[in-house]
């Protein structure tokens, strides 16, 4: 019998060895491709779209997983503060759970990490280090912060759609 090592985002971990079953088994190496890829959304400030892109991501993708982060949180002071309630809310209304999400700031060993990032800004604010990695995806996706409620559904919808494209272009 073969057994698998438990995986979480950032550590392999084996099942302690008194809770296996007393037979033949053998604990083998995960190769991280095989239960998938990690996906890591970029936007500005990371309260609203490359979080709604990784709440919905999770939601659908059964194979892979996604964080987000911003390019200007530490920038703005807003390292870990929670993201923008309406947003919350919107992505709430549409059958998805971010709630508890809080800022996190883009770092390099996110990049490092990460097997795809998508990136929701401008193509002229891509770190030189990321512009020639393979890792890059670009997913254009409208700034929602002068948006009145509407326009932020709608922007979001937007958000939607594109992931649910990107994620099924992992799958097949």
């Amino acid at each position: 019998m073969r057994l698998n090592a438990y995986l979480d985002y950032n550590h392999c971990f084996s099942y302690p060895r008194k809770s296996l079953p007393k037979s033949n088994y053998s604990i083998t190496p995960i190769n991280l491709r095989l239960i998938g890829l990690k996906v890591l959304f970029v936007c500005r400030a990371n309260s609203r779209r490359s979080q709604a892109a990784a709440g919905i991501f999770n939601s659908i993708s059964t194979k892979h997983t996604a964080m987000s982060a911003g390019l200007e949180v530490a920038l703005e002071e807003r390292e870990g503060l929670p993201i923008k309630q309406d947003n919350i809310d919107i992505m709430r209304s549409m059958g998805y759970d971010i709630s508890g999400g809080v800022r996190k700031q883009l770092t390099k060993s996110m990049i490092d990490e990460a097997d795809q990032v998508v990136w929701m800004l401008e193509k002229e604010k891509v770190p030189r280090y990321l512009s020639n990695s393979g890792k890059l995806v670009f997913m254009e996706v409208e700034n929602p912060s002068d948006m009145n409620e509407v326009m932020r559904r709608d922007n979001i919808l937007q958000v939607e759609r594109k992931v649910k494209e990107f994620a099924a272009s992992l799958e097949g």
